[in-house]
């Protein structure tokens, strides 16, 4: 039974950092798992009654008000309750963890390391072949006619693997060598740079940097915790006030970083168009409907918001206003604050491991994509396990 479950966790393991969008899928499985083994009568008075969890409902509930009163669309409704699914399992896998810590760390961490090595050398063979492994199955098996390869198809894996690398240097660190840990760091940094994934790029070089600077100056911990706090309310002003067409002029950017100014010069423009909206936002969920105006577009990619703002910060401030930011700020200072009094180790960790979060949130994907937030679950929990286990 246990080498069936590792199996099928290394499978779909593997399948998720080859075709991100499988990860929500992923989560939802691992999910239902954890919920059968748990076999709580009572599981879903517990979820919604945990304290933990108080200021995410908060959330949701100002969320839904949004949705009355100021964007109604069905979908919007939709997306919702797939958060709030989402947030469920979640709590399941929170639950299961506490009870059962070295369960999980066998039939979990280790096949899921097996399988980030192994997606990374898919990976390399795809960047040396020009795609040849996703070429075959798209034509060959599922006879798309119009597929082309591109690098950044693989831009969804690689943010997901560059999420749990600090929790798994971190595991590999803690229970078998540091020259491993080094190692395997390496070869998913080597592989990060060669992609064309900007986002994660730039996170990992900006972790590994906070890594190193926390773990010999732990007493900045607290101070990178307020910068942070603080960089959520002023990203959007930051970007109201910056001239779009002095960055343009002054930097050589790639088109697709030329793309993001146009988004946020357009989005952050939105947002202190007038205090209500400054405030309360434009409804849950508006940016995948908003129709901007053209005279905005970038020549080559055109719409300046499309779907979402390419910021979760940008996309909350846009939707919910700064009474969201609060909200937000409140969860990401829940996050960090436990670690203010542990020792310099543990503190680069979580430092180096949200940092990675933080720069591909505010420079990629969308907030309420289903594989986006189980991905950060993920990350999370797999954080948890790590430190459940060094405590024992």
């Amino acid at each position: 039974m246990n080498n069936l479950l590792q199996i099928s966790m290394f499978t779909l393991s593997l399948i998720s950092f080859l075709a991100g969008l499988f990860i929500a899928p992923f989560f939802g499985i691992v999910s239902l798992f954890a919920l059968l083994k748990i076999r709580s009568k009572i599981i879903f008075k517990e979820f919604f009654l945990n304290k933990n969890l108080q200021i995410i409902f908060i959330l949701l509930t100002y969320t839904l008000l949004s949705i009355f009163i100021l964007f109604t669309n069905k979908s919007s409704y939709f997306t919702l309750s797939t958060i709030l699914l989402i947030q469920f399992g979640y709590f399941i896998l929170d639950k299961l963890i506490n009870q059962n810590k070295v369960f999980l760390k066998d039939q979990l961490f280790k096949p899921l390391i097996l399988a980030v090595l192994v997606a990374i050398v898919i990976m390399f063979f795809e960047v040396l072949t020009q795609g040849l492994l996703f070429r075959t199955i798209r034509i060959d098996i599922f006879k798309s006619k119009n597929y082309g390869w591109f690098l950044s198809d693989l831009n969804r894996g690689i943010s997901f693997i560059n999420l749990l690398l600090w929790p798994i240097v971190f595991f590999i660190s803690e229970n078998y060598n540091k020259k491993i840990a080094v190692t395997f760091y390496i070869i998913v940094t080597t592989i990060t740079l060669s992609l064309d994934s900007m986002a994660s790029g730039l996170a990992v070089i900006l972790s590994s940097i906070i890594f190193v600077i926390i773990r010999y100056l732990p007493n900045l911990y607290n101070i990178f915790r307020y910068l942070t706090l603080s960089s959520i309310f002023l990203i959007p002003l930051l970007y109201y006030y910056i001239d779009k067409n002095y960055v343009l002029n002054n930097f050589h950017l790639p088109a697709s970083a030329e793309h993001r100014v146009y988004i946020w010069d357009y989005v952050s423009n939105l947002i202190f168009n007038n205090y209500f909206h400054t405030i309360f936002g434009y409804g849950f969920n508006v940016s995948r409907f908003w129709e901007a105006d053209i005279s905005t577009f970038h020549p080559l990619f055109g719409s300046s918001l499309p779907l979402h703002p390419h910021s979760n910060i940008l996309q909350i401030a846009f939707e919910l206003g700064y009474v969201g930011l609060v909200f937000y700020a409140l969860i990401v200072n829940k996050v960090l604050k436990p670690f203010i009094k542990e020792k310099g180790k543990v503190k680069s960790y979580i430092a180096a491991a949200f940092s990675n979060y933080f720069v591909i949130a505010n420079i990629s994907y969308g907030l309420w994509q289903q594989w986006w937030l189980a991905s950060i679950i993920f990350a999370i929990l797999l954080t948890k396990i790590v430190l459940l286990h060094k405590e024992n």
